[in-house]
């Protein structure tokens, strides 16, 4: 290969440094949880960005919105929620987040990097944690069931077809139309 095709596969244009296109930095994947959604007939993936905030995108017309920015989900205290795990309802006007235990009574101390204590271990795969309930129509949060320091919600879903929920908790298995 000479130094002119590899000046080619340069992300710049006309850069000569033949190091920048082995810069790992440069050409590494970015991943992205995504969930998809059908809205009628387009069909919509949904994403949490580099703002924290909820991103629509329909490609069926090729329009992206902004559904809800993360620092809108706060606790019954008003601390905004940490969490990872999150899905929206087939209507798209719920979220429902597995929440970090430190909002459980707990202002959050933006100074450390959150550690994701709720995630207390079950088996190979499964984890309890404190479920919320964002609503976009109304711009409020609900927990699912109590919060609690040692939560005993094992896992929580929303039906494929409407905003219906199921959720183990205390080993006893619920299910219903939102809100429960």
């Amino acid at each position: 290969m000479t130094v002119e095709e590899l000046e080619e596969m340069s992300p710049e244009p006309g850069n000569s440094n033949v190091g920048s296109v082995f810069d790992e930095s440069r050409w590494a994947p970015k991943h992205r949880d995504i969930q998809w959604s059908t809205q009628g007939s387009s069909q919509v993936y949904i994403y949490l960005d580099q703002n924290e905030s909820f991103v629509a995108t329909d490609v069926t017309k090729n329009e992206t919105r902004v559904l809800a920015y993360s620092y809108w989900l706060k606790d019954s205290s008003g601390n905004p929620l940490l969490f990872k795990d999150w899905r929206f309802s087939p209507s798209m006007r719920f979220v429902l987040v597995k929440a970090n235990v430190a909002n459980v009574g707990v202002p959050v101390d933006f100074t450390h990097p959150p550690l994701f204590t709720n995630r207390l271990k079950r088996w190979h795969r499964s984890k309890f944690g404190n479920y919320y309930i964002y609503d976009l129509a109304i711009n409020s949060t609900f927990p699912l069931t109590e919060p609690t320091a040692a939560p005993s919600t094992i896992t929580a879903v929303w039906a494929p077809t409407e905003d219906s929920i199921a959720f183990v908790h205390n080993n006893d298995l619920y299910y219903g139309s939102y809100p429960l």
